[in-house]
């Protein structure tokens, strides 16, 4: 401690300042008075409080001035300085000790702060460790700086406990005017604090002004003040002049932006400025999210509010000049490097995260009191464990089963994923593109240059997996491949979690995660290619109990229901047939009770209630999720077939058996005689009345995808038709008949233990014995012939290198491929490569000219074909193995197709006078092929003719003559063409206006939706005083 002659040399100036502080200053005025150094001079400022602040105050003895209620801290600080006289000499230093009508120093905090100033003559500005009000072990702050996005920066986690962690004295950028010690020859030296900052950030401002000025900054931890933060907390108004609308985040944000430019090296303003922006626009966004529209106005007017008056800044950059003695840069080591600044965010945000999930925690987690792995029984598992310390970790790992069980059955995964360890296509799904740049670009583009072209509308799932990959850096083949292999140990967990939210029984809980994850449905889907299903497998388990709990629309807010949307939402987009069972199901549980209520109704007035509270509420769960999908679900209402076809390349669906087992079937899919005891779960539980909502619910989805198993569709550039594909809606029946097991197990086998031998022993028995056999006859599958599916990373593409060359030169050449499949011959248009992901969903639409041209072709009746096929632009026909004998040899007996080669990947023909893609036909020159792109061209005609385009016809090709529109017209052979009237340059385009309107106006309908669905955030003036301090 310092010594008596130390303190003498020290005379210290109490200035404190109040605004509405009735509530602290009396423990406030109590703390100054008992300081174990006295001290020497104190002066109250009150700016104009409205409660009891004055009364208190001179009650207290203490010399008061009054201000306007619009005064600012530092200029009541100056107006306190102007009535006391100096009383440095060359014996004494003066110091100002500014306290806050809010902060109540402890006991020791003046001392202890003239004392780590004793021996540092260069320290001009000493701070205290400040703490909570109401929490006194919560650090606030101890010293602060500011970083490059103008966010205040103490270097503190979440409510972090003082625990001695920050302990010492160490330089700072600023300290807290809350107890801030301030020479004050240094202070009217500097200015004061700046006038353009009445409140907020002045601290860090002064702070920086005197380190460029050579003086020191410290904190000390040993002195320690209180502080409530009123003022930031919102805890009282905010009445300074300065403050636009009375808005605290408003003048915080403002003020930090001009202490930044204010400040900063010239160089680094404009980067400074524009990081400045783009912050306040992402936490706009963020605000915004959170249903704090007003927090997200201040951050963007905060920012405007400084560019409509720039000459604030320039001339505070002046004034700083004739004060500064070392450069601005001097300062960067107090600012927070990104890398601190990123891993605060990540730990604030893990934090934010986890008191979200506080209340969704499962049962294992809220109570010790937890069953052991094996017993069924209620033993305690709270007796005194006296085992041997090397049996502790054994014996935690049992009673916590799933961890090492999922470590084997991912390695179960990679002897059973043995053939799809890479790239995979295969079954429904098709190579996965080089980047998720490419599947938006696919998403956004008006026109699809696949088959014969297309401008239909992407699915969104495309864009939702290219947004997917994003982390794994965009790589859309790594994502595609961990997919598939990390499905059945996601799917496991995933369950297991929700399972153990309904049981206590850890053994129910991991058998019927097991029974999920092993799901004829998930494991065709891995099989098949058809990841539409394995998405919906990993989602539902998330969002399935929601179907449950519509039956009473009226009992949900609307930010309930626009959960729900958004889950339907992915439905739709991922199983459109999924999506349709959910409607059909919401308005069978629906429209009884509406129409009940409209029954008993007497007048309109109560028709018009029952219309609001459950009809506009229905309306908006079931018609939303076709809105937010625009313009991709104007396909499907148009087309309803479509709604039957999953995602990808058609797989054809089991039998009407195999679907009745909950097994979707497919040529890779689970054999149809492994039978899994989904069925039976779901008749059982019709009898039990815990169970009966989720046994109706699952023989409904089974029921439905009876019946549309029953449908042949064709679609997505599969001519031939075909049963569907139902693994989607037997995923959410699969899931809903384990809810019920889980239940009838979790009531039933309990009881059964301590009652007399009956029929329910003889049928949980077998229904047991049928869950084992199905678990260990479907891995023992999986393992074994399972891993030799569709699906693959050994695929060839059907498409030889030399024509897919052809279609990557000036002529843009196609290629007609034929396949055969057992005893149906596929066929589609290839390009510069072969079928890309989201390629068939794209290409639905059929040219019948074309069918008719490859039907005739192969049939040997086409004489024509070749003279239709060349004016589309397919120059090459390639057939690969195994071919049809009697195909090839009808194509060589007819004429245009000329035998080009034969190899091991199949035979190649080619079609005399083929031509380009875009083609001029001229009066004079005859037929001209110009040069094209993958969409459109830039050329010049050498005179007037017609310039036709090998794509198929839509509105919106444009072409211009010399920049004037030419007409569109559609030729006999279905394709757009241009009659140009002379000569000149020729730019060709498909518009993609509606495209972009279509885009803009779904993400405005999704972010609307995202935000009514997300929690919204509390002001600050709605939390209390506890949690904030």
């Amino acid at each position: 401690m310092a010594s008596n002659q130390d303190n003498l040399n020290q005379y210290v100036t109490a200035v404190l300042v109040s605004h509405d502080g009735a509530t602290w200053i009396p423990e406030v005025v109590a703390a100054l008075t008992s300081q174990s150094r006295k001290i020497d001079r104190l002066i109250a400022i009150d700016t104009g409080s409205k409660d009891g602040s004055v009364k208190q105050l001179q009650g207290a003895k203490i010399t008061t001035i009054a201000m306007s209620r619009g005064t600012g801290f530092g200029d009541a600080i100056d107006e306190a300085l102007r009535k006391l006289p100096s009383k440095d000499c060359e014996t004494v230093t003066e110091w100002i000790w500014l306290i806050h009508d809010d902060s109540a120093p402890a006991k020791t905090a003046l001392a202890e702060l003239l004392d780590a100033i004793t021996d540092r003559p260069s320290v001009a500005i000493a701070g205290p460790k400040i703490k909570g009000w109401h929490d006194r072990n919560h650090l606030l702050e101890i010293g602060v700086s500011i970083a490059g996005n103008g966010a205040r920066w103490t270097g503190l986690e979440y409510r972090e406990q003082d625990q001695g962690q920050r302990d010492g004295i160490k330089e700072e950028l600023a300290v807290s005017t809350a107890g801030a010690l301030i020479r004050r020859d240094v202070y009217e030296e500097l200015g004061g604090l700046d006038p353009n900052l009445s409140l907020f950030r002045d601290d860090v401002d002064f702070g920086w002004r005197a380190n460029v000025a050579g003086h020191s900054v410290i904190s000390v931890s040993n002195a320690v003040i209180f502080h409530a933060e009123a003022a930031a907390s919102e805890r009282r108004s905010v009445d300074v002049s300065e403050a636009f609308l009375h808005r605290p985040l408003l003048l915080d944000r403002r003020n930090a932006a001009y202490v930044i430019l204010a400040n900063s090296s010239n160089w680094l303003i404009p980067i400074l400025g524009i990081q400045l922006f783009a912050s306040a626009l992402a936490r706009a966004i963020g605000y915004l999210f959170a249903k704090l529209p007003g927090y997200a106005a201040d951050e963007i007017a905060a920012v405007g509010l400084l560019i409509i008056k720039p000459n604030l800044i320039f001339q505070a950059r002046k004034n700083r000049k004739t004060t500064r003695l070392l450069s601005p840069r001097t300062v960067a080591r107090f600012v927070p490097p990104r890398g601190s600044q990123l891993r605060l965010a990540i730990e604030r945000a893990r934090a934010a995260i986890s008191r979200f999930g506080e209340s969704r925690k499962t049962i294992e987690e809220r109570s010790e009191l937890t069953l052991p792995t094996i017993d069924l029984g209620n033993e305690d598992s709270e007796a005194e464990d006296n085992s041997p310390q090397q049996f502790l970790k054994i014996r935690a790992i049992l009673k916590r089963p799933i961890y090492p069980l999922t470590f084997l059955i991912l390695i179960l995964t990679l002897v059973a994923s043995r053939n799809r360890l890479g790239s995979l296509a295969g079954g429904a799904l098709s190579t996965a593109p080089a980047s998720a740049f490419d599947l938006f670009k696919k998403y956004i583009d008006s026109w699809h240059s696949i088959g014969l072209g297309s401008s239909s509308s992407s699915p969104p799932w495309i864009f939702l997996v290219a947004f997917s990959s994003i982390l794994l850096l965009g790589n859309v083949k790594l994502f595609i491949a961990l997919l598939f292999i990390v499905a059945v140990p996601m799917a496991l967990v995933f369950l297991y979690r929700l399972a153990r939210k309904i049981t206590e029984s850890r053994t129910i809980a991991f058998m019927a995660a097991m029974l999920y994850a092993f799901s004829p449905p998930l494991l065709g889907a891995i099989n098949t290619g058809s990841f539409g299903t394995l998405f919906v497998a990993l989602l539902a388990p998330f969002f399935f109990t929601t179907l449950l709990s519509r039956r009473d629309l009226r009992s949900h807010s609307w930010e309930k229901l626009a959960a729900f949307v958004l889950f339907d939402s992915f439905i739709l987009v991922f199983a459109p047939s999924a999506f349709l069972a959910i409607f059909f199901w919401q308005l069978i549980r629906s429209l009884p009770e509406i129409i009940s209520l409209l029954k008993v109704a007497k007048n309109k007035s109560e028709v018009f209630q029952v219309y609001i509270d459950l009809g506009l509420k229905l309306k908006f769960l079931v018609i939303t999720p076709l809105l937010l999908t625009l313009p991709w679900s104007l396909n499907l209402i148009r087309n309803p077939s479509r709604f039957l076809l999953a995602p990808g390349i058609p797989v054809p669906g089991g039998s009407a058996l195999s679907t009745l087992l909950t097994n979707p079937g497919g040529s890779s899919g689970l054999p149809f005689w492994i039978v899994s005891p989904v069925l039976a779960f779901a008749v059982i539980a019709l009898f039990s009345t815990k169970s009966r909502e989720y046994g109706e619910l699952s023989i409904f989805l089974i029921g439905f995808a009876l019946f549309t198993n029953g449908f042949l569709i064709t679609g997505n550039g599969i001519s031939l038709h075909f049963h569907t594909w139902s693994g989607s809606i037997l995923i959410l029946a699969t899931l809903s008949a384990i809810f019920a097991g889980i239940n009838l197990s979790d009531s039933h086998i309990p009881r059964l233990s301590i009652s007399h031998f009956n029929f329910r022993h003889i049928l949980v028995f077998m229904i047991s014995f049928l869950s084992v056999a199905y678990l260990s006859l479907a891995t023992s599958w999986w393992v074994t012939s399972g891993a030799n599916s569709a699906v693959n990373s050994h695929h060839i593409s059907p498409l030889p290198a030399f024509l897919s060359a052809g279609g990557q030169t000036d002529e843009r050449y196609k290629t007609l491929v034929l396949e055969k499949d057992n005893e149906a011959l596929n066929f589609f248009v290839a390009r510069d490569a072969s079928v890309e992901l989201g390629d068939a969903d794209i290409s639905f639409t059929s040219n019948y000219l074309f069918n008719d041209a490859v039907r005739d072709l192969v049939n040997g009746s086409g004489v024509t074909s070749s003279k239709y096929l060349g004016e589309i632009g397919i120059k090459f026909v390639f057939m690969a193995n195994p071919v049809d004998n009697e195909v090839v040899r009808t194509i060589d007996g007819i004429g245009g197709f000329t035998r080009l080669s034969a190899t091991r990947d199949g035979i190649s023909w080619k079609i005399s006078d083929a031509r380009n893609r875009i083609s001029y036909l001229s009066t004079s020159d005859g037929l001209i092929g110009m040069v094209s792109g993958t969409v459109g061209t830039q050329s010049t005609v050498p005179g007037a003719g017609t310039v036709t385009i090998g794509e198929n016809f839509d509105g919106r090709w444009k072409l211009l003559l010399n920049g004037a529109p030419m007409k569109l017209i559609e030729n006999q052979t279905g394709l757009p063409s241009f009659n140009v009237t002379g000569a000149g340059d020729v730019i060709i385009y498909h518009d993609g206006t509606s495209r972009r309107a279509w885009i803009s106006l779904q993400a405005i309908l999704v972010i609307f939706i995202i935000v009514l669905a997300t929690p919204g955030r509390r002001r600050k003036r709605e939390f209390a005083d506890e949690e904030l301090s």
